[in-house]
């Protein structure tokens, strides 16, 4: 369990969310918080993908960034935006052909909502979750 030994040095700021999927049953992602001030950050860990998301609660901005993890190459940054929760962002997703996807942040239904459609090297990931409880 590398990922876990990995994620250990975060020292208790990780959570295991586990997420019931339509298509494919239960599985986990794992998902950093830290709050300092009016700015949140929250990391997911999402098989070779890791999502970064840094939230304003003052002024509802948000930047997101996302980046691949492969064995024996550094992280790779896959992409980068910001903009408005309120408003909503997302990101096109590729890799030499090994990845392509989408993930999008969006306000819903008074939450902060991470969904994302990913394929790497031919397994399909396709899921929501809710992130935050943010002050509109």
């Amino acid at each position: 369990m590398q990922v876990l030994s990995y994620l250990a040095a975060f020292e208790g700021l990780v959570e295991p969310v586990t997420i019931e999927s339509k298509s494919a049953g239960a599985h986990t992602v794992y998902r950093v918080k830290e709050i300092k001030g009016n700015i949140q950050l929250y990391k997911f860990s999402i098989g070779p993908i890791e999502i970064a998301i840094t939230y304003d609660s003052m002024t509802t901005g948000l930047v997101v960034e996302a980046f691949i993890n492969l064995p024996f190459l550094p992280t790779i940054s896959l992409g980068k935006v910001g903009g408005s929760l309120m408003d909503g962002v997302g990101i096109k997703l590729g890799y030499k052909g090994i990845l392509s996807g989408e993930i999008k942040v969006a306000y819903r239904d008074g939450h902060a909502y991470l969904g994302y459609e990913f394929t790497v090297a031919g397994l399909v990931s396709m899921e929501s979750c809710r992130f935050s409880d943010p002050q509109a």
